[in-house]
């Protein structure tokens, strides 16, 4: 789905999580998230997300929550703040 956080447009995937990553979800998503160059680090709830941001701009964020896989694209750098209380909302 669509959403916005400010006035920057996101688009948000989410799958239930993959059985291989059930075991070490955190290792498994670490290295998923460094194959999309997502390597900084924000934790958030207990859960790590992982930020890539290219150099034009857009971000991608990777977590787990829930038991869930999602996935975030932003159109522009969103501020760690910002991206943090986007994720507690998540729900």
């Amino acid at each position: 789905y669509t959403d916005k956080i400010g006035a920057i447009p996101i688009n948000v995937s989410q799958q239930p999580l993959p059985k291989d990553f059930a075991d070490q979800p955190e290792q498994q998503i670490q290295q998923f998230a460094a194959g999309y160059a997502a390597n900084k680090k924000l934790k958030v709830d207990g859960a790590t997300a992982f930020i890539g941001t290219s150099a034009k701009g857009p971000q991608s964020v990777i977590i787990v929550k829930e038991k869930l896989l999602i996935l975030i694209k932003a159109s522009a750098a969103i501020p760690d703040q910002q991206w943090e209380e986007y994720i507690q909302s998540l729900s």
